[in-house]
């Protein structure tokens, strides 16, 4: 079964429940002609996907893992992308057809088949990519009553094939919690998706207060429901929001007042291990940008709650990584004073281009430039590369030579494989500037952007100031205006 690629949803392994070593398999039969089988997830729920990769021989493969709790995934099949669900033992095996349709069977392979059937169904609702841009592009109280109306159906259709599987009752609660908090979450997202991506704005715009005051503080401390990615969204936006709404809407200045402030609410509303995640989800985001001071004081916090140690590993490695990285730098221009090209003051985050050497922002002062955030295994992103190339088309039609060379497309690639963007390139056919600056490349482009899922896109004018974080898509009417109107 083919589905967009659901990013947003790789959910994890949750850190409280009891731990068993038993062997779990993938088996697979595929005939896309995918060269390896790569499964993707989020280990600590911090959103730092990690992956496993083998490749497939004459149509099969073979992953194994050794699981001690339940495992939400995505498996990727060369562009197929396949939403899938483990617990320790199973011995699942996905078989394609001929025309590259799935079908999961064996033992636990009917929690995989009902994921990747009502995630299909509901894709509309689920698929971050999809929803940032109704955030940013609808009206709220349009976009609430379809969301009201979309969480009944799912309502409904969930109870309905409930009723004829028998799951576990720990894949219920993860999609249980899926269908209950989505609502809630993309309501929450709403002013803070807008506020973030306009960075000159000062404020969070409020929610209507009808809306403020249904979210249900009852539904916030829910530990059962921390294996949903939904769940896990909808504690950081509701702290994000009302943690701003206490500073009378105003946005944090800088990631150490945001570190702060954040967990500093977090600290009046949540508790037990769903206090202990957000502390940790938050060190995730902030922690290389915030002050040492303030790292180590909610380190500290963090390793005091509940299961607080296993989460502070993966952290303390980003920090010890970043400072390396620092370190690092600041040798190597001591050493080379006047050598190479000095890093952007404004964008401190490492891309390199198709010659190995690290690009900056700064080489396009001068000129508009659009940036295209994208990765080989991103259906959605290819789809709109076609658009691409009419919007060029449209430029080099309608503008003067001069006025043309004034304007850049910019592709920077968040892949892990290096090798599957330059092959992506040429495939493709994509024509432009080109940069990789990896999605868990923690001083990467990605990180610095907060860009949460793709494609997404940006302007810069010829100054070099972003004035659009979240810019319209190329199939869009009107971003051939927007461009155009910063020559």
């Amino acid at each position: 079964m083919k589905i967009r690629h659901i990013l947003f949803l790789i959910a994890a392994l949750v850190p409280t429940w009891a731990s068993t070593q038993k062997p779990t398999r993938l088996e697979g039969q595929v005939t896309n002609g995918a060269p390896k089988a790569v499964l993707r997830y989020d280990p600590f729920m911090l959103d730092r996907p990690d992956s496993v990769a083998v490749p497939v021989a004459n149509g099969r493969f073979t992953l194994e893992l050794k699981l001690s709790k339940p495992l939400q995934a995505i498996l990727e099949l060369g562009e197929q992308r396949l939403p899938v669900y483990f617990e320790p033992g199973d011995a699942q095996v996905l078989t394609q057809d001929a025309n590259g349709r799935a079908t999961m069977s064996g033992t636990g392979s009917n929690h995989s088949a009902f994921l990747q059937s009502f995630l299909s169904a509901n894709i509309a609702y689920f698929d971050t990519a999809t929803m940032h841009d109704r955030l940013l592009t609808e009206a709220i109280d349009p976009l609430e009553l379809d969301l009201f109306e979309a969480r009944r159906s799912q309502e409904k259709l969930y109870k309905d094939m409930l009723a004829k599987e028998n799951l576990s009752a720990a894949f219920r609660q993860m999609l249980e919690a899926d269908v209950k908090y989505n609502y809630d979450r993309w309501l929450l997202a709403y002013p803070v998706r807008r506020a973030n991506a306009k960075k000159a704005d000062t404020e969070v715009r409020n929610l209507p207060g009808s809306f403020e005051e249904g979210f249900d503080i009852k539904m916030l401390n829910n530990p059962e429901a921390l294996s949903s990615r939904v769940y896990r969204e909808y504690v950081w936006y509701y702290v994000s929001y009302f943690s701003a709404k206490e500073n009378n809407y105003q946005k944090w200045k800088d990631h150490n007042a945001a570190l702060n402030a954040k967990c500093m609410f977090a600290e009046t509303r949540l508790s037990g291990p769903v206090l202990t995640w957000f502390q940790a989800y938050c060190l995730a985001q902030y922690c290389e940008r915030a002050a040492p001071g303030s790292v180590e004081h909610w380190m500290g916090a963090l390793q005091k709650g509940e299961g607080g140690a296993e989460y502070a590993k993966p952290i303390q490695a980003m920090i010890n990584k970043s400072n390396a990285e620092m370190a690092a730098a600041k040798a190597q221009a001591k050493n080379n004073p006047t050598s190479g090209q000095a890093p952007d003051e404004m964008h401190k985050f490492k891309m390199v281009g198709l010659d190995g050497k690290e690009r900056f922002l700064s080489e396009f002062k001068g000129k508009v430039v659009y940036i295209d955030f994208w990765a080989s295994w991103c259906g959605p992103c290819r789809n709109q590369f076609p658009h691409s190339k009419v919007l060029k088309e449209k430029v080099h039609a309608t503008l003067s030579k001069k006025q043309q060379k004034e304007i850049v497309f910019l592709y920077i690639s968040i892949d892990d494989d290096e090798a599957a963007w330059r092959k992506a390139i040429t495939d493709l056919g994509i024509e432009g500037e080109h940069a990789h600056s990896g999605a868990r490349w923690q001083n990467g482009a990605g990180a610095y952007f907060n860009v949460s899922g793709i494609p997404r896109y940006m302007i810069l004018d010829k100054s070099g100031k972003i004035v659009n974080y979240d810019a319209p898509r190329p199939s869009s009417e009107e971003i051939y205006q927007k461009l155009t109107e910063l020559l």
